[in-house]
């Protein structure tokens, strides 16, 4: 690599490979959560509360933990798009597992 090339990564080998492995749990818990979601009415709420709770956390730890690049501001706005981008990917899922709280929950139990 010449010396004038920025890198297009943001970390370190081990905090890419952090990020890579939440990410791909996180599509796995996904699917396995809309169908224990659609399944349960035990695990629903539980699961609602987990998807609520851990992908606020995780880009808190994300940015202030695994990021190690803040004095570069091309990659802080290269981390702060993937974390928009990840944050609709997160309200989509919110907003389906409550459709299928009150749809399958909801209006079962009246």
């Amino acid at each position: 690599m010449h010396a004038n090339q920025k890198t297009t990564t943001w970390g370190s080998k081990r905090r890419q490979a952090v990020v890579w492995v939440v990410g791909t749990v996180s599509l796995v818990l996904a699917v396995l959560t809309l169908c224990i979601s659609l399944r349960s009415s035990y695990w629903y709420p539980r699961i609602y509360f987990f998807w609520i709770i851990a992908p606020p956390a995780w880009f808190f730890v994300e940015f202030y933990f695994v990021f190690d690049r803040r004095d570069e501001p091309d990659m802080v706005d290269l981390v702060k798009a993937g974390q928009d981008v990840s944050q609709k990917f997160w309200a989509a899922l919110i907003i389906l597992l409550a459709g299928i709280g009150y749809f399958q929950w909801h209006l079962s139990i009246h």
